[in-house]
């Protein structure tokens, strides 16, 4: 069955086909590519599956411009986002953008429009799962960074090493 010729396709294996195209493509596929490749299949289909890849963990959507990404997740790090609400996502994301920089409580508040209650939620719930952690920066601002990351040395304003042995005066 050729998603080309206009069969329809088991909804199984068109997630497992949108799949292993996204896995092909490390720098991800656009809605152009996906409708390309599926052009027998309703869109209706098509947005049904990369739903239920999305709310399995296995894709994610990234924004380059006005493009929206689709790209491929390995079983691993789904698995550690497995039972996450789309705000506990969409709030990961935006800390996972500020890098070493990390992002504070009211960027990622305004960047995702949750409101204060449901970024709070959030919050505690990566920090529980250590998958963010909380850093007290130079403003006296608290900063979220990804738990694996070190924050820089303009957030904290002192060089944070686990292996550094500082002289004394």
């Amino acid at each position: 069955m050729s998603a080309d010729s206009g069969v329809d396709i088991k909804p199984a294996e068109l997630e497992k086909r949108f799949l292993d195209l996204c896995e092909r493509n490390p720098n991800g596929i656009s809605d152009d590519d996906i409708k390309s490749e599926f052009s027998g299949v309703p869109a209706q289909d098509r947005v049904a599956a990369a739903n239920s890849l999305l709310a399995q963990g296995r894709i994610k959507i990234l924004k380059q411009g006005a493009k929206l990404f689709y790209t491929y997740v390995q079983q691993e790090e789904a698995a550690k986002f497995r039972g996450l609400t789309v705000e506990d996502l969409l709030v990961y994301q935006v800390i996972e953008q500020g890098g070493e920089n990390g992002a504070w409580s009211r960027e990622i508040r305004l960047k995702s429009n949750l409101q204060q209650n449901q970024l709070t939620k959030s919050l505690k719930v990566l920090e529980s799962r250590r998958l963010v952690k909380s850093v007290k920066s130079i403003t006296n601002r608290k900063v979220y960074i990804l738990f694996n990351l070190e924050p820089s040395r303009e957030i904290t304003g002192v060089l944070l090493r686990k292996s550094a042995v500082l002289p004394m005066p």
